[in-house]
């Protein structure tokens, strides 16, 4: 059998564990809620700083992608520039220079006076006793196929040209504008290094 001994606690012993149960959970309930009202504020402090924080970057956005699209266009306008430079073409490649105009004025040259030899063409005056029929009407020669070969290649080299130019255009867009966002998104977010 077992010794089933309880003791009986006197009401003052009863009331005075109240007491003591009543000051424990006054003293844990005030931590809680100083733990709880000290929460509440930072996460309050944390909501006003990134208020703040978006109200700013928001005021400053407009400024700086205007600022940045700015920057961009300059570039771009600034290459475009280099690449149509055509005295700094010249300065650059003189000899290149010298023999592509040498090329354009003989062209130019020979293709004027072929026009004007087919309309300014007067049949001379023939007397009836030596009168020959006109000559057939000639093949191409060897400097109309070599003329017609020139004009092919200058227009390649034209295509090409203006391939590279939007070549160097599409790099310098696509190689400069992302450097100028960064730049301003730099800018716009506080405390970024």
């Amino acid at each position: 059998m077992e010794n089933n001994v309880t003791v009986e606690k006197t009401p003052e012993q009863i009331q005075e564990e109240m007491a003591q149960t009543r000051e424990s959970l006054t003293g844990k309930v005030a931590a809680l809620e100083n733990q709880v009202v000290d929460t509440v504020q930072t996460a309050a402090d944390t909501l006003t700083g990134t208020v703040e924080s978006v109200r700013s970057l928001l005021s400053t956005a407009p400024g700086a992608v205007s600022e940045t699209m700015k920057q961009a266009a300059g570039a771009v306008g600034e290459k475009m520039k280099q690449v149509f430079d055509i005295s700094g073409h010249v300065r650059a490649h003189p000899w290149t220079s010298v023999g592509a105009s040498a090329m354009l004025g003989c062209l130019t040259g020979w293709l004027l006076s072929r026009d004007r030899s087919r309309e300014a063409y007067v049949a001379p005056a023939v007397s009836p006793q030596a009168y020959a029929p006109p000559p057939a009407p000639s093949q191409p020669g060897v400097f109309d196929e070599m003329m017609s070969m020139i004009g092919r290649k200058l227009r390649e080299v034209a295509e090409n040209a203006i391939d590279a130019a939007s070549t160097a255009v599409n790099q310098n867009v696509r190689e400069e504008v992302p450097k100028l966002v960064d730049a301003a998104a730099q800018r716009l977010t506080p405390g970024a290094a």
